[in-house]
């Protein structure tokens, strides 16, 4: 009969070493020193600090960022995402091979070097992706919008232009604003627009963004409304496709345009402005009465804002078109005026500029006293910085012309009737050219 063998005695593990809160199962350290010891459980300790890498975190560190980005990408199934950003990357990439080392995007690095942008993009994308598959087209709208103004803070402009295009194309599916997000995307396209010179796309989508707006209560964060906003673009963009225009009847008709949209939107200032280049116009095309009546009403607006820069320069057109009528005593009343208003401005340019100008109109009359006095008003306001070196001699010009002219009726009195006894003074004038005033009352 086969005898029973004993129990196996349950094995005794050694019990583990706490090493700073960290559990570390040191093995068999029996003969070792202590410091061999102490050497193999900080080993161990920092095995258990390191992280388990999957096999997707070490492709991370063998693969580029942009082979890691597309991957995540198509592994989690967002391939029209995927699609976009490799097409923004290879469209940035061949612009700059097109521009060259002699171009200044050549030194700037390109999209898939930027993993900050590619990131917001990619995040973006996706959930522009997600939202158009729950068929939400405004937040689809959302995000691509949050896009375009992330680059234009950055001023990445083709990053920014190309995602206020794909707003364009996205607003066409939002449904439940009534139109404000599709009004909002062709003000942003317009915008780019007018930002690169052309014009013609410009006031298509500005019109656009004009109809969707009228009659509609949309107002922005500083309760103005999307309306006035219109307007305020049409009116920019008409004044300057008035400067381009070939022909002052051209330029004339734009420019009502853009007073009738400054109008409508309401703002003051801006209509005064569309008035006085109004004004401005008529008067090139040789309608002076026409012309005042959008200048004054320049002048009245200004007034009424307390713009005294537009005050003085309403006041010195206006003066201008009256000379050209020939009507002397107004455009003098509106001369002096504008030397008021620009003295009381402490603006010294303008201030010559009005001494100026009423110089010009006393010396036409014949009143060469009051033309060198204005004109030495001139010349001294011109001296005091910052002028410049051109308007102070310029003003140094007119006003040895107007002393010429001032001079020149009493030096004849003398020459021509020299039994006065003047000849002497007069060649006393010649050889130190000092006038004071007794002599000049001898003279005269």
């Amino acid at each position: 009969m086969a005898t029973s063998l004993p129990p196996i005695a349950p094995e005794k593990r050694r019990s583990p070493t706490v090493i700073e809160d960290i559990v570390v199962v040191t093995p068999k350290l029996r003969g070792l020193s202590a410091r061999h010891r102490g050497a193999i459980e900080r080993h161990e300790r920092m095995k258990l600090l390191q992280p388990r890498l999957t096999r997707l975190d070490t492709a991370r560190y063998r693969n580029t960022y942009k082979h890691s980005l597309f991957l995540d990408m198509l592994r989690e199934g967002f391939h029209r995402s995927y699609c976009e950003l490799s097409l923004l990357m290879k469209y940035h990439s061949d612009e700059r091979e097109k521009a060259g080392p002699d171009s200044a995007i050549w030194y700037k690095p390109v999209l898939e070097n930027e993993p900050i942008k590619c990131d917001a993009i990619k995040e973006k994308l996706i959930e522009a992706e997600l939202s158009s598959r729950s068929c939400d087209f405004f937040s689809v709208y959302s995000a691509l919008l949050s896009l375009a103004e992330y680059f234009e803070t950055s001023e990445d402009y083709w990053l920014s232009e190309y995602f206020h295009n794909r707003c364009l194309e996205a607003s066409g599916d939002v449904t439940e604003d009534g139109g404000r997000s599709e009004a909002e995307a062709e003000r942003n396209v317009g915008r780019i627009y007018y930002r690169r010179g052309d014009l013609t796309a410009a006031e298509r989508h500005f019109e656009t963004f004009y109809g969707l707006a009228s009659g509609r209560q949309w107002f922005l964060d500083d309760e103005s409304s999307l309306h006035s906003q219109a307007c305020e673009l049409l009116t920019l963009l008409y004044t300057r496709r008035a400067d381009d225009c070939p022909t002052p009847d051209e330029a004339v008709d734009y420019l009502l345009k853009a007073f009738n949209m400054s109008r409508e939107g309401g703002d003051a200032m801006s209509h005064g402005r569309a008035s006085y280049r109004l004004g401005q116009a008529y008067e090139l095309i040789g309608d002076p009465e026409t012309a005042l009546t959008y200048l004054n009403a320049y002048l009245e607006i200004s007034e009424q804002q307390g713009d005294m820069e537009a005050v003085a320069d309403a006041c010195e057109f206006i003066a201008k078109s009256m000379e050209a009528q020939g009507n002397t005593d107004e455009c003098l009343k509106y001369l002096h005026r504008f030397e008021e208003v620009a003295r009381e401005s402490g603006s010294v340019s303008v201030y010559s500029r009005s001494c100026r100008s009423l110089g010009v109109v006393y010396n036409s009359m014949g009143d060469f006293r009051q033309a060198s006095d204005y004109f030495s008003k001139a010349f001294q306001a011109s001296q005091t910085p910052p002028s410049s070196r051109g308007s102070t001699e310029s003003a140094a010009v007119s006003l040895g012309i107007a002393k010429a002219h001032n001079m020149f009726l009493p030096y004849s009195n003398v020459i021509e009737h020299p039994e006065h006894g003047s000849i002497p003074t007069a060649l006393r004038w010649k050889d130190k050219r000092d006038f004071p005033k007794d002599h000049y009352d001898l003279l005269s």
